[in-house]
């Protein structure tokens, strides 16, 4: 029986180094660390999700054409306002 849960505790202390270890690899280093202030909002990616999401509502019928026109031209607006860029679109 002792030697079942010694046979136990070292298969869980192994599992769990290997699921571990990507964390202390240092590959991960530059996914974990993050700038002072920073919570892990992007607005640029947000507005270009939304972008994205609103070709797909339109795509499948869940909006109707002119709530899509008014809706990407307010989207673009916003998106070159915030980076000076325009989106590539009309």
């Amino acid at each position: 029986m002792t030697l079942m849960w010694l046979v136990s505790l070292i298969l869980f202390l192994l599992a769990g180094t290997v699921m571990a270890w990507p964390l202390f690899h240092p590959a991960a280093k530059p996914f974990l660390d993050h700038p002072e202030g920073w919570d892990g909002f992007n607005e640029q990616d947000a507005l270009l999700e939304a972008m994205s999401e609103l070709d797909l509502d339109r795509a499948t019928g869940k909006i109707s054409e002119e709530a899509y026109q008014a809706r990407k031209r307010a989207y673009h607006f916003a998106y070159q306002r915030f980076t000076g860029k325009p989106t590539g679109g009309r």
